[in-house]
């Protein structure tokens, strides 16, 4: 099948095409972790915990993570529709935070 477009018109959309995934990203590389809202501190552990414990998303994937208490334990969560997961079966996310620390 014979092309319609000339060289210079090919070239053109080529180079759009390039012009284009360089400015809005390619998906290939890791989300921009959103946690400069958090005190130092709480970066580190979020950082250290890496995932929420109810959906495995990458702490700050979602915007700023939320902090929770379970009885004497902090914990980060991804969003609070997590926190709420997280405050309504605490025993078993809990554990599965406990298990990744291990690893």
């Amino acid at each position: 099948m014979k092309s319609s477009w000339s060289s210079g018109q090919a070239g053109f959309v080529s180079a759009m095409l390039l012009f284009t995934l360089a400015v809005i990203g390619c998906g290939g590389g890791p989300p921009p972790l959103d946690l400069s809202e958090l005190s130092e501190t709480d970066r580190a552990a979020a950082v250290a915990q890496r995932n929420c414990p109810v959906d495995g998303e990458l702490l700050g994937s979602k915007g700023t993570p939320v902090k929770a208490t379970l009885g004497q334990e902090e914990v980060f969560v991804c969003s609070s529709e997590c926190e709420v997961a997280l405050q309504n079966d605490p025993k078993r996310y809990l554990e599965a935070i406990r298990s990744a620390v291990t690893e």
